[in-house]
């Protein structure tokens, strides 16, 4: 193998700097971390709770495949299910059973049940809310060596800068890298060492098959090859 120069090689190094726009993004991603689902036990189900239900979806009499689930978690007003779903679900409380009455968009991915009208019997069996933490001085002292939310506002920044510099950095040498590849010539390989790579990726690919009780000769005679 040659090499024509490692000289001279050049690549961008760009930085991102970390904003308080940034710093807040942060906090909010580990506040939503940090929130905690709640039991409902005094009221009914409402917009924005999180209800655990079981159900099972029919068009008719007929219970179409892939309308049913156990212990589903659905949050009222997401819009994760169909339009009309989730409404009818408010109001409700804790072991109460509801038929949820849909109809399917005409547009629906799955077009045996475009356009039709469907029953899901439901089972409600918990309500939760979600408690989200403050940001607020007694939020940031959870943290070690933290007394106040400017003080890890400061130290958030300083971490996502560190990160930032960081990747650039990396990014730097993976296009550095590149450069050079591109100057090597003469390529040759000892088949020896070849054989050897093929060897530890077989004998990888092996283990991984043991631990699924599977040997690779059995794996092998089931993919035809």
């Amino acid at each position: 193998m040659k090499i024509k120069t490692y000289k001279g090689l050049k690549a961008v190094k760009q930085v991102q700097k970390i904003t308080d726009a940034h710093v807040l993004q942060e906090l909010e991603n580990i506040r939503r971390q940090r929130t905690v689902n709640v039991p409902v036990t005094d009221r009914s189900a409402q917009n924005g709770d999180e209800v655990i239900i079981d159900y099972a979806g029919f068009v008719g009499d007929f219970q179409f495949p892939g309308g049913t689930a156990e212990k589903q978690p659905l949050t009222l007003g997401s819009g994760m299910f169909i339009p009309g779903f989730e409404e009818q679900l408010v109001g409700a409380n804790v072991g109460d059973k509801v038929d949820v009455k849909v109809t399917f968009p005409t547009e629906y991915h799955a077009e045996e049940l475009a356009g039709k009208e469907a029953v899901f019997h439901c089972t409600v069996h918990a309500i939760q809310t979600k408690d989200v933490p403050v940001l607020d001085d007694a939020f940031a002292r959870q943290f070690e060596g933290i007394t106040s939310m400017e003080d890890l506002k400061a130290k958030l920044k300083v971490q996502l800068q560190q990160y930032a510099d960081q990747l650039a950095r990396n990014k730097v040498s993976d296009a550095l890298l590149k450069e050079l590849v591109k100057q090597v010539e003469d390529v040759t390989f000892d088949e020896a060492e070849v054989q050897n790579e093929i060897d530890i990726a077989v004998e990888g690919f092996a283990n991984q098959l043991r631990q699924r009780g599977m040997t690779l000769e059995a794996y092998l005679e089931a993919v035809g090859r």
